[in-house]
């Protein structure tokens, strides 16, 4: 706690695995800040992965990475400020107003659940049309 708001951190990788991060939403984070360091083949998708996780758990995340792909991202997905690592100019800096108080999400709230249902309905859906094919055979 701060007085700006719960902050909460996972290191690089971590911020790929939804469960790990799930911890945020339980601990109503406002900020999370995931320090990493890539290389250029993964940069982008590590970034991104940082954002879904932002939009999953609606926390703002600030990425600072010692190569790859600096980012910070708000509760809602958006890219408010980004810098890619250039070796012949390894200090640089970015600016940008984030927002600090998250937002309750339904997958925040709920995990794996909402998609674990969907697929039982469907799977009851499918049966149910199936079985109707069947009896008017």
């Amino acid at each position: 706690d701060t007085p700006i708001g719960r902050i909460a951190s996972v290191i690089c990788y971590d911020a790929d695995f939804p469960s790990l991060v799930a911890q945020a939403s339980e601990q109503d984070v406002d900020l999370l800040v995931v320090p990493a360091g890539d290389w250029s083949a993964i940069a982008q998708m590590h970034a991104d992965m940082a954002r879904i996780r932002a939009i999953e758990q609606g926390v703002s995340v600030l990425r600072p990475a010692g190569a790859g792909l600096t980012t910070v991202v708000d509760p809602y997905g958006r890219v408010l400020a980004s810098h890619r690592f250039e070796p012949e100019r390894p200090l640089a800096s970015i600016a940008a107003s984030v927002p600090v108080h998250g937002v309750r999400t339904l997958y925040g709230r709920l995990g794996d659940a909402f998609a674990w249902l969907s697929v039982l309905g469907l799977g009851m859906a499918t049966a149910l049309a199936v079985a109707r094919r069947v009896r008017d055979s």
